[in-house]
């Protein structure tokens, strides 16, 4: 392959990054502080990103090409980066949204999502070890600044202190892995250790400390059980958008690298990885479902029900067969719109008054401490906003004929399929458990209680086309999916 073909794959990443220091020169010109300025900003940003879409789209690969045994195009590459991107353009619009609706302004936050952006599609095109933990370094360090927005709130700065200790300390394990794994191996080139660890292989005690300290790492990032600890403060504390970004496509490209080192080079390793992964998902399901049960925040129930999620996730990776990586993938698609269609409704959820029976809650920033009291009667003053979350909880909850119920079935299938009955008793517990804490939100909402208007929707007007999306989303995506399990399977 010629030098000029080998750069063209290339283009999306290095198109975003010059239309970046573009517009930040701009700014340092010109500086661009008025909503005009920001919707054009946006507008600019979210061009960016269709412009790379149609790239992917049109020079989709038919085979997988490696480029200095570095980076990787293959068609499961290009779906990944096509799905970040439109997880980035749905931030975007949040992004935009809440500039519309808020007096301060963050000329910023588009640029770092751009950033995050380029990171996470060198991620998703890693060869080897040093480009993955580039691309993971450029996806986190801005969300450590956007976590850190909000200065002036102790609350918000204690969970981005939080944040930014649970960051460095997932990149200190990853790189002391990495450096076990190279001084076992000699390589750190993904395919070079295919390679290497054959069927006939036998690991040493430094490959397999290795690769603990690797997955332990990914768990940080995954805020999977045991590696959760302060998920759900930094849920809490942060600001929403912050939150929803840690929540959707942050967690898309780890899975998505967690799935391709267990998979490919490691996967003559099952007997070292897998009890691990499997006793994290069964760890993430029972914690996550039994954490969320008590919670009276909302934010703070979503970030222990994001930990039951990343378990139902990693029961399906910890398989290690097609069929569990494609219910993995289908899970991870519909539970990533739906939290970005609960959490990014947090945006715009505004105060009206505060009722009697709140008053005695202690005062925190709103919504980072929004708690599901407030809710209440929510349905009879924004209708669509209360339909919309009700649909949202009722299909994260599995709840038939929602596309959550198909999507668990499908995992549940699969589990059987290999014989795993004990994660799907833990599973199905789980899902029960989890009905509770979902249905309390809908049944708060539902709930007519004059003295309980607390809070509103504010949602601009392009924004509600979107979220309508998501909610049609979340009931029809039963009929998309198996074309999108017949698609996982074509290019796995």
């Amino acid at each position: 392959m010629s030098v000029l073909g080998n750069v063209s794959f290339l283009f999306p990443e290095v198109f975003m990054a010059f239309n970046m220091l573009a517009l930040l020169a701009i700014h340092l010109l010109k500086p661009l502080v008025s909503a005009k300025d920001m919707g054009r900003l946006h507008g600019v940003c979210l061009g960016v990103l269709a412009v790379n879409v149609i790239f992917l789209g049109i020079y989709f690969p038919v085979h997988t090409l490696v480029v200095h045994a570095m980076f990787v195009i293959s068609p499961m590459v290009v779906c990944g980066k096509i799905f970040l991107l439109f997880l980035i353009g749905l931030l975007m619009l949040l992004s935009w949204g809440q500039h519309q609706k808020s007096a301060s302004r963050c000329f910023e936050c588009p640029l770092f999502l751009l950033c995050s952006a380029i990171g996470g599609m060198f991620v998703l095109s890693s060869g080897d070890f040093l480009l993955l933990f580039m691309g993971l370094e450029l996806q986190s360090l801005p969300l450590f600044v956007l976590a850190a927005s909000k200065k002036h709130q102790a609350h918000s700065g204690e969970a981005a202190l939080k944040y930014f200790v649970l960051g460095a300390l997932s990149t200190c394990l990853f790189l002391f892995g990495v450096s076990l794994v190279y001084g076992a191996t000699g390589t750190v080139s993904f395919f070079a250790l295919e390679a290497i660890i054959t069927p006939s292989f036998v690991p040493s005690l430094p490959l397999y400390a290795g690769i603990m300290f690797v997955l332990a790492s990914f768990g940080f990032k995954l805020a999977a059980v045991p590696f959760h600890m302060w998920a759900p403060d930094v849920y809490e504390g942060t600001p929403s958008f912050v939150t929803t970004c840690l929540a959707t496509f942050s967690k898309v490209t780890v899975f998505l690298a967690i799935f391709y080192l267990l998979y490919s080079p490691f996967a003559n390793l099952l007997a070292v990885w897998q009890p691990l992964v499997m006793a994290s998902a069964v760890l993430s399901m029972v914690v996550g479902a039994w954490g969320a049960l008590f919670q009276k925040c909302f934010k703070r129930m979503l970030a222990y029900s994001a930990i039951g999620h990343m378990g139902y996730m990693l029961a399906g990776l910890s398989l290690h067969t097609k069929d569990g990586a494609c219910a993995s993938f289908s899970y991870m698609v519909f539970y990533t719109i739906l939290t970005m269609g609960s959490m990014g409704l947090l945006l715009f959820i505004k105060k009206t008054h505060t009722a009697p029976s709140l008053q005695t809650l202690p005062p925190s920033p709103s919504p980072q401490g929004l708690p599901i009291k407030a809710l209440s009667g929510l349905f009879y003053r924004c209708p669509w906003a209360g339909g919309l979350i009700s649909i949202l909880m009722l299909s994260l909850a599995g709840i038939p004929p929602l596309g959550g119920f198909f999507t668990k079935l499908f995992l549940l299938q699969t589990m059987v399929q290999q014989g795993n009955f004990y994660l799907v008793f833990v599973a199905l517990v789980a899902s029960v458990v989890s009905c509770f804490y979902y249905l309390h939100v809908v049944a708060t909402m539902y709930t007519k209680d004059p003295q309980a208007h607390t809070v509103g929707v504010d949602l601009p007007l392009f924004l509600k086309p979107v979220f309508m999306g998501i909610g049609v989303f979340s009931v029809g995506f039963s009929f998309c999916m198996p074309l999108l399990m017949k698609a996982f399977g074509t290019f796995l």
